[in-house]
């Protein structure tokens, strides 16, 4: 009797940690939907000289994949194409930059995506 509690103690603490698995899976999915679904944060200038260029080919980099791109393969994607990103710290440089875009949005820890803007009566 005590072997069968045993293996039933078992089954359930197995099962726990698949649904704890998976409700972490969850979060993540609804988290990342919130950020998708929220507001589109004004630019805080009109893109222009590197930052245009930054923007324009990050989005095709983004097109191109056809999936959110984190900011590391951003960068390397970047670099390929001849666009250098300068600062201390060029990861948050770029994400600094990116981040002033209406066009795109970080949907962490997935990546960066293209956001499509709004039209009257959506």
């Amino acid at each position: 009797m005590t072997q069968s509690i045993e293996h039933a103690l078992a089954a359930l603490v197995a099962e726990e940690a698949l649904l704890l698995d998976r409700l972490a899976r969850v979060r993540v999915a609804i988290k990342s939907l919130r950020e998708l679904t929220a507001p589109v944060q004004p630019p805080y200038h009109t893109p222009s000289g590197v930052m245009a260029e930054t923007e324009s080919a990050a989005i095709e980099i983004i097109l191109a994949a056809g999936r959110p791109v984190p900011t590391h393969e951003m960068m390397e994607k970047l670099t390929e194409r001849g666009i250098q990103i300068g600062g201390q710290h060029p990861g948050s440089t770029l994400s600094a930059r990116l981040s002033r875009s209406r066009r795109l949005r970080n949907c962490r820890p997935q990546g960066w995506l293209v956001v499509r803007e709004s039209l009257p009566g959506d």
